[in-house]
């Protein structure tokens, strides 16, 4: 709830296409992305998410049509 770090998002280049889903320690799909301009604020359903741990997906295509899935983990601390 400071300045900095307001958002967890994807940057890149050659993307042609792609989507980020964020998961709760639980495995329920609590957002999901398909626009480099949209973020995840921390919140789910309207209410702000308790601190911890969440898992991403990320599945992409670039403009040689490769596709590719990566995963991590995003921290939520307020």
């Amino acid at each position: 709830d400071d300045e900095f770090n307001q958002g967890f998002r994807v940057y890149g280049s050659n993307i042609a296409e792609f989507t980020l889903e964020i998961y709760d320690r639980w495995g329920e799909l609590i957002y999901t992305i398909f626009d480099l301009e949209d973020y995840w604020d921390g919140s789910y359903k309207g209410r702000i998410c308790q601190d911890g741990t969440y898992v991403w997906k990320l599945t992409f295509t670039d403009f040689q049509n490769r596709k590719e899935i990566k995963t991590g983990h995003v921290n939520l601390l307020r």
